[in-house]
């Protein structure tokens, strides 16, 4: 409960890059600090801060994961008052911007940029032509920063001779974790049953793989990790590279399948599940996805006899 003398109030922070995460970063702290210090300057006393990491300036502000979730807590708490360190925090986009304030409004919740109180508060007609220059500028910026990344990435592809992109994904930087996504979310041998999105981030977090804030995966972004493409997983030595070795949990009854090794109709009936076996009557490819097993290695002379 907010002192008697304080008016409540909520934070809310947001880094645009993922690069920009994490406790050795300054985004998050700077940001926490400079509406610490207006709170306790302009008698307001802040009951919690949500945090949109790695979010868009320009991504509408009730598609933001934190923000939703800000002003359901409003909501429940009668909280009207949201602190932001400055207008680009809140968005960098200015349709974004002003679609963003009027919703606010309509609730009965003031807008408040700590390093400009005014900016969201004044409604006379100077003070709006002010806050939408300044939120064309911050899109503008926004814009020719995302121009001179690209510039930038295409003149380095050019001289190594590959295409090279910015922050590299989860499969670069975590294949392991995209090959226990895609584990978890095989069908059931026995049943053909599978796990709900949370339900794998839920056991990717017993795992020990959560967010860069320490946090569970959404299922947006487990959703991204079963789509990865992870250049070294056994996946891709499955689908038939010359001189791919199977991997060694690839069985056909319980004898491991050796490098040459064809499976007949029966072993290929023993290591995949009865409803996935039923489909191959007409079907001439392996599908992982569908059988809840792993890929196996089948030369053309094999798929022929199906």
């Amino acid at each position: 409960m907010p002192s008697a003398s304080r008016t409540p109030a909520l934070a809310y922070l947001r880094t645009s890059s993922a690069t920009n995460i994490g406790a050795d970063k300054d985004s998050e702290t700077r940001q926490r600090a400079a509406i610490g210090s207006y709170a306790k300057r302009a008698g307001l006393e802040v009951m919690g801060e949500h945090y949109d990491a790695a979010v868009s300036g320009a991504d509408p502000v009730d598609a933001r994961a934190g923000f939703t979730d800000l002003l359901a807590h409003a909501e429940l708490g009668g909280i009207r008052v949201i602190l932001v360190e400055a207008a680009s925090r809140f968005a960098r986009d200015l349709m974004v911007q002003e679609t963003g304030h009027a919703m606010l409004a309509r609730a009965g919740i003031t807008l408040v940029a700590v390093d400009d109180p005014d900016a969201f508060t004044a409604d006379t007609p100077t003070a709006v032509l002010v806050r939408q220059l300044l939120g064309a500028v911050s899109q503008f910026e926004r814009a020719t920063l995302v121009a001179k990344l690209k510039v930038a990435r295409d003149r380095r592809s050019a001289a190594a001779g590959r295409r090279i992109e910015g922050r590299p994904g989860h499969a670069a930087a975590s294949p392991d974790l995209v090959r226990h996504a895609r584990r978890l979310a095989q069908r059931s041998p026995r049943d053909g049953s599978k796990r709900s999105l949370r339900s794998i981030a839920a056991e990717l977090e017993q795992l020990g793989y959560v967010t860069a804030k320490g946090r569970r995966f959404g299922p947006g972004q487990v959703r991204r990790l079963l789509v990865a493409r992870v250049a070294s997983d056994r996946t891709s030595r499955a689908l038939g590279e010359p001189g791919a070795t199977p991997p060694s949990d690839l069985r056909a009854g319980s004898r491991p399948l050796g490098k040459h090794q064809l499976l007949d109709r029966r072993s290929l009936r023993m290591a995949l599940s009865s409803e996935c076996a039923s489909d191959f009557e007409s079907e001439s490819s392996i599908s992982a996805t569908n059988c809840g097993v792993a890929p196996a290695i089948l030369p053309s002379r094999a798929r022929r006899q199906f």
